[in-house]
């Protein structure tokens, strides 16, 4: 049942995870606060156990890393976690380079990243 369905962002709820598909190939200032409103609304009722989708992402701007530390915070504060998958090779490389994927549970599809927050 998708619970969020815009040109942004498609959540859909799988073994007590949300599953966000984000649809914008780049995370910019331009649509960075109104997708973290869809995911806050959509992971917030759920204890923060939320995968993201990331295969069509290809550029995420400095925006887009504070967003998903925002993410990952609020999810800490709830109990809950953060997993990212289907990361396009760009945007594992800067997460890379940036030790972010420290911080995020980082599976290499949909079934993993659910598997790894249930």
């Amino acid at each position: 049942m998708a619970m969020i369905d815009n040109s942004r962002v498609l959540t859909e709820f799988e073994d007590g995870v949300v599953v966000a598909v984000i649809r914008l190939s780049k995370i910019t200032e331009a649509d960075t606060g109104a997708l973290e409103e869809d995911l806050v609304a959509a992971a917030s009722p759920h204890g923060w156990k939320l995968a993201l989708d990331m295969s069509e992402v290809l550029l995420l701007a400095s925006v887009g890393i504070s967003m998903l530390l925002a993410l990952r915070k609020n999810a800490q504060a709830a109990g809950g976690h953060v997993a990212l998958y289907n990361v396009t090779p760009d945007v594992s490389n800067m997460l890379k380079i940036t030790k972010l994927s420290t911080l995020f549970k980082v599976g290499k599809d949909r079934a993993a990243a659910v598997k790894s927050l249930s």
